[in-house]
């Protein structure tokens, strides 16, 4: 309303709506210039009264199990949760049986992605560290779980973006967000390798394992899904789908890789063999974190920008979105696969 207003006083005053281009270039700024008032109008709006009046709300089936500070991703081993606190520079490991929780502050940068290290109680947070210039292009890595945290030693990391546990040798690969470099961490001994020779040739904002293969994203550096052989981390295969996929997750039971379009709003769906489109369900803008629970035929999905979450049919894509209040960056499958957080 405010912004169809705006326009009308801007025609009102002699101005014109429609930009026309092909008038003299010395005076397109003029022309553009109450689209662009626009677009900083809205995003103004939202920034300043819509996301802080976003509060978080009871429903049945949801119950609260931390309520201080922002989480920017967390994760679950069934047992536990911990969850990133990126700005305030704090972990909480929350015991889901006893509700015991420990606030692990975190020294020399900010955390943000989290996995759950399988056959352990313990879980692998990255850390942007400060002292990097330009900042956030290198990153450590901190082991946490219930006899503590510890930051491991190793060569200087990139910005690492994703992290995924390869079940044939046990490692985790590390992919980074703004380069095509992979590194190999080894939970049994904390080692860290150098960068690994793959095919990749772009960031690796997510990594996903299925079949043997390793499905790869990019956010800003890059535009293609990218399938690389997961022993040889030979190229495969690519498939050009333009930048800004924050999340990909496997749907075995439907052959399908599941993509999260921040820019497009939307939740994509490709088949896992061929790379073609065959799903694709509306979500809103700043669609981020993704989860699939394959078993029950249903897809969770949620935007930093809107409340949520959306859940999902996993074939049609198409679903409903639960008003929870808040806006999130993580979401977290339990292992049961009847529980998200």
């Amino acid at each position: 309303a405010l912004a169809i207003g705006f326009l009308a006083r801007w025609r009102r005053a002699g101005g014109r709506i429609a930009p026309d281009l092909l008038t003299d270039p010395r005076r397109w700024p003029l022309r553009l210039a109450p689209w662009v008032a626009v677009g900083w109008g809205l995003v103004a709006f939202n920034t300043t009264v819509e996301m802080p009046s976003c509060s978080d709300r009871d429903a049945l089936g949801v119950t609260t199990l931390l309520e201080d500070g922002a989480a920017f991703d967390l994760a679950s081993n069934g047992r536990t949760l911990l969850a990133v606190h990126r700005e305030e520079r704090r972990l909480t490991l929350l015991d889901l049986r006893t509700g015991v929780r420990v606030d692990i502050p975190v020294a020399g940068g900010e955390p943000e992605e989290v996995l759950a290290l399988p056959g352990t109680e313990d879980y692998l947070v990255t850390v942007v560290l400060e002292e990097t210039e330009p900042y956030g292009s290198e990153a450590s890595l901190i082991r946490v779980g219930p006899a503590g945290a510890k930051t491991l030693a190793g060569p200087p990391l990139c910005a690492v973006a994703s992290m995924v546990w390869d079940p044939v040798d046990g490692s985790v690969l590390l992919g980074c967000e703004l380069e095509p470099t992979v590194r190999r961490m080894q939970p049994s001994t904390n080692w860290i390798s150098g960068a690994v020779l793959n095919g990749s040739t772009q960031g690796l904002e997510d990594l996903v394992l299925a079949d043997g293969r390793l499905f790869s994203v990019p956010l800003l550096n890059g535009v293609a899904v990218q399938v690389l052989d997961a022993a040889s981390l030979a190229l495969l295969q690519t498939r050009r789908i333009g930048g800004f996929v924050y999340e990909a997750e496997v749907d075995l039971p439907r052959r399908r890789l599941v993509l999260s379009r921040f820019v497009d709003s939307a939740i994509v769906a490709l088949h896992l063999d061929t790379l073609e489109t065959v799903a694709r369900g509306r979500t809103a803008f700043g669609v981020r974190p993704i989860e699939v629970f394959a078993d029950r035929g249903r897809i969770a999905a949620a935007s930093m920008m809107h409340t949520g979450p959306w859940l999902l049919d996993a074939q049609t894509l198409r679903g409903r979105r639960m008003d929870l209040g808040g806006l999130s960056k993580g979401l977290a499958q339990d292992p049961d696969g009847h529980t998200l957080y």
